[in-house]
């Protein structure tokens, strides 16, 4: 009973997140965490399952089967904006998964840098393994320093 009061909050309360992130979800699509997710025009987000879930919803985390790393590199915008960064998951055990990343802009020609630190986490909500939950912890480094949580159902 008390997964299905957790799941019942969890779909009641995310769509109200990502409306407030909604402003910034055209950077999302820019950036370049996984070349399969880009290719997909940001509709990974529904099937998250390599090591960029962390990004794209981290209830994707479930899916590592291994310790996993990653990383990108793209340039935008004539390279006038560099986008790079590296990531790593770590299954703690089927269905449990942590995910370390970091991820920096730059925009070449001016001092603007933006580096982002995402701590993330994915598990199974039930035993059939049919409702996942993951969570997103981001400290922001810009002129001035931010954070965010973030979190998404599978």
């Amino acid at each position: 009973m008390k997964k299905y009061v957790l799941l019942l909050c969890t779909g009641l309360f995310l769509p109200f997140f990502s409306v407030l992130n909604a402003a910034s979800g055209e950077n999302d699509i820019i950036r370049g965490h996984g070349a399969r997710a880009v290719g997909m025009g940001g509709a990974f987000t529904a099937v998250a399952d390599d090591t960029y879930a962390y990004y794209w919803n981290p209830a994707g985390l479930v899916f590592a089967r291994k310790a996993a790393a990653g990383g990108y590199y793209d340039s935008v915008f004539g390279g006038r904006k560099i986008n790079f960064g590296f990531n790593f998951v770590y299954p703690v055990e089927e269905g449990m998964a942590f995910s370390a990343a970091y991820a920096r802009s730059v925009f070449w020609g001016t001092e603007f840098l933006d580096d982002v630190l995402y701590l993330s986490y994915g598990t199974y909500l039930d035993d059939f393994k049919k409702f996942a939950l993951g969570v997103n912890f981001k400290a922001i480094g810009r002129s001035a320093p931010a954070y965010g949580l973030s979190g998404g159902t599978l």
